[in-house]
């Protein structure tokens, strides 16, 4: 099955058609109908229409509901305060709970080694934190003097006119993204 106005190769057309490209499958059969279909332009139109409002809606209204909403990301920190908040918590009960039997008794002892083992990480990866957090705003800092000195070489080659001024504006455009990449990361400590 060949289109008539736009050739297609016959491996993409079994690879749209198998694959799950629902939009390719819509556009090669109207392609392979054999005929121009009526209202082309209006349902082009349409459809551009539909997909601009769609992207500027989005657009305009995504970042607001996410700043809004201020998701939060689930971490390593929230699940241990959790472990810790319910192991305390089924500490408190087996202290409650009257028994003859005895195993609440050895669960209990269990649980206070686990809470405190669970103690003893959360404040240990608090310090850790800590420490990476320094050290990795004075890593960025040394970035941002070096990216002052690679500008600084820039000024002076171009005044040397070693290089093209093409060059030397490509290698000043990456500068610009490195040092805002880096301030960014600074904001965020």
């Amino acid at each position: 099955m060949a289109c008539t106005w736009f050739p297609v190769p016959d491996i993409l057309i079994q690879v749209f058609t198998h694959t799950g490209f629902p939009i390719h499958r819509g556009a090669y059969i109207c392609c392979a109908a054999g005929s121009l279909l009526p209202q082309r332009n209006t349902i082009l139109f349409i459809t551009f229409v539909v997909i601009l409002f769609t992207l500027i809606v989005q657009g305009l209204t995504l970042p607001t509901l996410l700043t809004k909403l201020n998701p939060q990301h689930a971490d390593h920190d929230n699940e241990r305060e959790l472990n810790a908040l319910l192991t305390e918590r089924s500490i408190q009960f087996l202290d409650g709970y009257s028994g003859s039997d005895g195993v609440h008794v050895k669960m209990k002892e269990k649980l206070t080694r686990t809470y405190a083992q669970l103690q003893k990480e959360n404040a240990l990866t608090a310090e850790s934190d800590r420490q990476q957090s320094a050290w990795l705003k004075d890593y960025l800092e040394m970035e941002l003097k070096v990216i002052a000195d690679q500008r600084t070489a820039l000024i002076r080659l171009h005044k040397e006119g070693k290089f093209f001024l093409e060059a030397i504006r490509l290698k000043e455009t990456e500068l610009d993204f490195w040092i805002s990449t880096v301030y960014h990361e600074l904001s965020r400590l």
